[in-house]
């Protein structure tokens, strides 16, 4: 398993801070929170620029990465390697399309980005940190100017998902791998100072309120 963290090991990417993150464990609220906060400012900040990206997200290859990894990764046909090739060639396609499409700038709003990719990639499925840093870079897949970790506790997120509150990723984690993943996105957001912890084990008014505080004062 990749632990170690002396730092930030993906301080040496661009930052882009118009792109706004949540993150955090499955059950931790990202899908349902981020659905309230793009509502937020969509109607109270009209004369701004907000872009809601999917996973995978891009016009060009969104389509065909996710038939692949709803398919073929979810049946363990090809490895968890691969799909994360996958998923940053996206993300690649992603950003180009944005700076083409809205070059007086937009902010985009996601759930998801290298933080997972650590957890996931890096801590669960052991791909050195040096290798992660190294794909997000020559992809030009740039930091988020703000990140948002929902943290929440495991047994928490696993109740949500027993109720049917996650968004149906189709990857289902223990118990055990859920404190394994929390750390993961704790130790990285402890390094960072792009990010912001917010306790998301409340209800979902109070955490949607400390995330409008928190993007509002990004934004503004």
């Amino acid at each position: 398993m990749n632990s170690a963290l002396p730092s930030d090991p993906f301080a040496t990417l661009p930052i882009w801070h118009r792109l706004i993150v949540l993150e955090g464990i499955n059950g931790a609220g990202k899908t349902s929170q981020l659905t309230g906060l793009d509502s937020f400012l969509q109607r109270e900040f009209a004369s701004k620029k907000f872009v809601r990206a999917a996973q995978p997200g891009s016009q060009r290859l969104g389509g065909m990465v996710r038939a692949v990894i709803e398919g073929d990764h979810s049946n363990g046909i090809i490895s968890s390697h691969s799909a994360l090739l996958l998923f940053l060639a996206d993300r690649h396609e992603l950003f180009a399309e944005l700076r083409t499409e809205h070059p007086e700038g937009a902010f985009l709003l996601m759930d998801r980005h290298i933080d997972s990719c650590w957890a996931y990639n890096g801590v669960l499925d052991g791909c050195p940190v040096e290798q992660l840093v190294d794909y997000h870079f020559h992809a030009s897949i740039p930091r988020a100017g703000l990140t948002i970790l929902l943290d929440v506790a495991p047994e928490v997120a696993f109740a949500r998902s027993d109720r049917g509150d996650r968004a149906g990723r189709g990857d289902r984690h223990s118990r055990a791998e859920l404190h394994i993943l929390r750390d993961a996105y704790l130790r990285l957001a402890e390094h960072s100072p792009l990010h912001h912890v917010i306790d998301a084990g409340a209800g979902y008014d109070v955490v949607q309120s400390a995330v409008r505080e928190r993007v509002i004062a990004h934004i503004t």
